[in-house]
């Protein structure tokens, strides 16, 4: 390990949740419990930043005292822990999710539209769907297509083999109106042009009177890109993503990924990383 540039002060923190936080295990580890401890001892803000729906998120907080702001559905939501303050909340135009909905069938994919209540489908339970329930912890709920039409939708995902997967990633959009990025072997989400995590961080940076260069974010995956060129200090996971490793400002140190994470805050806090 070398010494890096010295950073200014960090008052906030925003931190990933599926291959940072959280390890394979969809657990957090006790190494990483006690780096946001001492985060949080520093008196640094600590952002939970993920795609997951809020809903999702929730059952981690009672192990996370420190953790105030939750940055949900990639940016879609920006709200205080309990939910009770939305500082904002962006959804897709109707009509790109009907043209999400409707490519999702054609090619032969299962879609999950995220609303503010939960996540729902017009399919009935099949393979894909399962295995969102196990990695998200939410079953979608199963609605008519005019009822899912109704609700307001902050994105919609695709899930399918790893096959079908980077089939559609390799051809063109489907449309330009909103944005198309993998975050997992199973799955493409859908998003709006304009909201992005960065975004989402952006907005509650200002409420706290925070700017980026006083943040320092933690991620893995290609979702978190713009969050990274957004913030003062970005790290991404040693077991990251290429592309997120690419655009990080720096790499934690290899090692377990279940304890990524503290290994790349305690890098920060000495002012050393590799």
């Amino acid at each position: 390990m070398t010494k890096a540039t010295a950073h200014p002060r960090f008052k906030l923190a925003a931190i990933d949740l599926d291959g940072t936080l959280l390890g394979p295990d969809l657990k957090i580890s006790p190494e990483n419990l006690q780096a946001l401890r001492a985060l949080h001892e520093r008196k640094i803000e600590i952002v939970i930043a993920s795609g997951r729906h809020y809903l999702s998120v929730r059952p981690f907080l009672q192990s996370l005292p420190e953790v105030q702001w939750i940055v949900s559905v990639q940016g879609g939501e920006i709200s205080n822990r309990d939910r009770n303050l939305i500082l904002a909340r962006n959804f897709m135009d109707k009509a790109h999710v009907e043209l999400a909905l409707d490519q999702a069938i054609h090619l032969g994919l299962s879609p999950v539209a995220y609303g503010t209540e939960g996540v729902f489908t017009h399919l009935p339970g099949n393979e894909d769907l399962g295995f969102y329930e196990h990695l998200s912890g939410l079953a979608p709920v199963q609605t008519s297509r005019s009822n899912l039409m109704r609700i307001p939708v902050f994105k919609v995902l695709w899930l399918g083999q790893p096959g079908q997967i980077s089939i559609v990633m390799a051809a063109p959009s489907p449309s330009r109106a909103f944005e198309r990025v993998q975050t997992h072997r199973q799955i493409v989400e859908f998003v709006p042009n304009d909201v992005t995590k960065a975004t989402g961080l952006q907005t509650l940076a200002t409420r706290l009177r925070i700017s980026p260069k006083e943040a320092v974010v933690f991620g893995d995956a290609e979702n978190y890109v713009p969050m990274f060129k957004w913030a003062g200090l970005s790290v991404a996971m040693a077991h990251g993503w290429p592309t997120a490793i690419e655009n990080a400002s720096k790499t934690s140190t290899a090692g377990s990924p279940e304890t990524a994470l503290a290994r790349a805050i305690s890098s920060v806090m000495d002012g050393c990383l590799q």
